[in-house]
């Protein structure tokens, strides 16, 4: 049986979210990971607007910030070795 319901897209046994709750986290969990509001708002169907909302009520920024610097150091890694080659 299908957890979401026809009447509103809510889950079953009272777990309290709905299926339109799913691309909220979706969004949280992309702006982690690097993406940005237009990357994302084509990504879930959100407006860019929408995004940037959900960002500043559900983000980190120290997160943003901590996984940005991540990425950075990984790339600058990838760089030296490709030019090691």
């Amino acid at each position: 049986m299908c957890p979401i319901s026809a009447d509103g897209g809510h889950f079953g046994g009272g777990v309290g979210k709905n299926f339109h709750d799913l691309r909220g986290t979706a969004a949280t969990r992309l702006c982690l990971a690097g993406f940005d509001d237009r990357e994302i708002s084509e990504m879930i169907g959100w407006s860019v607007a929408r995004v940037a909302e959900v960002r500043r009520k559900y983000v980190d920024k120290r997160l943003i910030v901590r996984n940005a610097v991540e990425r950075l150091i990984y790339m600058n890694k990838r760089t030296q070795e490709e030019q090691e080659l």
